[in-house]
């Protein structure tokens, strides 16, 4: 492929993952379907539940999926997963008409988008490997996710603007129903690619040995677990926050929205930062530095509690280190897989890096959403003078997880590049 396709292939894929990226992070990085369900009549543990649907779903799917996009074609795939994704939505944005069912409504139809994302995912990671040279991953993924982040955070601001302190349900039905049509703009981008992607026979593709091959690939199934274990611990943060301040803080839906579209300039400068970064430090050090971060980041929020009337402001600024960090981890973390993904067995690799990623973030928000729901935690206990809430404590929970996985860094190819293996039972 030549420099030019290659330039417009990598500009698709930019316009693709724009239009893509509003009905993302409404489930997964933003207030608004937490602030709908809640509208709705639906529980704190629902709107936890919410934002870990798609980990769930990638934990299920990813792996028995990749015989589907070998089947269809990488094209094809992005196509029905764009499409199905699309009515997911509209049936969410007509949520409210389902009476008291509504918040299973639209717990249903997030559950169903998200079992789209891994027909999705699967076919990302070899599109862009067919066009992205080695020495272009880091810079094209922290500018592809700058642009999408500043887009989102622009709006979601407008949207936190717009909304006031008490806004109807009509409101996010429209955002929601906007969302499902700019999905289909994934769609036509990707088909715009310059690349052909031919079908495959189900026949021709041995999944078994595909499998195998992935896990005796010892750096990836390493960096596999090591992504597993932090991502439980981290992942968590932001949506626990934003519902720590609507229940426990009792800031309005219209401030949480306009937070969380603040916590995304942390995100947006992360991405922009995260190439340069990453040819500075290493992936090494970046990775590193990353994880002490969510470390510290979940301390602080463990220490902002609500006899502080600032609290809300310490969250947001931890919020927006927690973006940045959580950005640069992200670029390292996507440019590992394409380097650690064997020739002939991407596909395979990409679903198995991302299964275990997925299955952190799934335990980690999923656990969230059950011990919120049962009141497994005590509602307050003392610390001094301070009265600590049940919230607080996930905090200090998800602190000490992520300081004990330091133990997990030697599985990190960049940390441990060179292996020496023996093994003589």
């Amino acid at each position: 492929m030549g420099i030019e396709q290659r330039r417009t292939a990598r500009r698709y894929a930019v316009y693709s993952a724009l239009y893509g990226t509003i009905a993302e992070l409404l489930l997964d990085g933003s207030a608004v379907i937490i602030s709908y369900i809640g509208l709705l009549g639906g529980s704190n543990m629902f709107s936890m539940l919410s934002s870990s649907l798609g980990s769930i779903a990638y934990v299920l799917l990813l792996l028995p999926m990749t015989v589907f996009t070998e089947r269809l074609g990488l094209k094809a795939s992005v196509r029905a997963a764009c499409y199905l994704g699309c009515l997911a939505y509209m049936v969410m944005a007509a949520a409210p008409w389902f009476g008291s069912s509504a918040s299973t409504v639209v717990i249903a139809a997030a559950f169903i988008y998200c079992l789209t994302k891994p027909l999705y995912l699967n076919a990302w990671y070899p599109l862009l490997d067919s066009f992205l040279l080695p020495q272009e991953r880091a810079l094209f993924f922290g500018r592809m996710r700058f642009l999408y982040q500043l887009l989102s955070s622009v709006l979601f601001l407008l949207f936190g603007a717009l909304m006031g302190k008490n806004p109807p349900l009509i409101f996010f039905q429209v955002i929601i129903a906007l969302s499902a049509l700019s999905i289909l703009g994934r769609s036509y981008y990707v088909e715009r690619l310059p690349i052909v992607c031919e079908k495959r026979s189900v026949r021709g593709y041995d999944f078994a040995a595909a499998f195998r091959t992935a896990i005796r690939n010892s750096p990836l199934t390493g960096f596999s677990v090591y992504v597993c274990f932090v991502t439980l611990g981290y992942t968590s943060i932001v949506p626990l926050v934003y519902i720590y301040m609507k229940s426990h803080l009792q800031l309005p839906p219209n401030s949480v929205v306009s937070i969380s579209g603040l916590a995304m300039s942390g995100v947006i400068v992360g991405y922009l930062c995260a190439g340069p970064l990453q040819g500075l430090l290493g992936t090494k050090w970046l990775q590193v530095l990353c994880h002490l971060s969510f470390a510290a980041i979940c301390l602080g929020c463990f220490s902002c509690g609500k006899e502080n009337p600032n609290s809300y402001i310490w969250l947001t600024v931890l919020l927006i280190v927690q973006g940045f960090a959580a950005a640069c981890f992200g670029v390292c973390f996507s440019t590992e897989i394409m380097a650690l993904a064997s020739p002939g067995n991407k596909v395979m690799a990409s679903a198995f890096c991302n299964t275990y990623s997925s299955a952190g973030a799934a335990l980690g928000r999923g656990g969230t959403s059950l011990v919120l729901g049962s009141m497994l935690l005590a509602p307050s206990w003392q610390l001094g003078d301070r009265a600590v809430s049940s919230f607080q404590s996930l905090f200090l929970i998800y602190a000490l997880w992520l300081l004990f996985c330091l133990l997990l860094l030697v599985l990190v190819p960049a940390v441990v590049p060179e292996h020496q293996d023996y093994y003589q039972p």
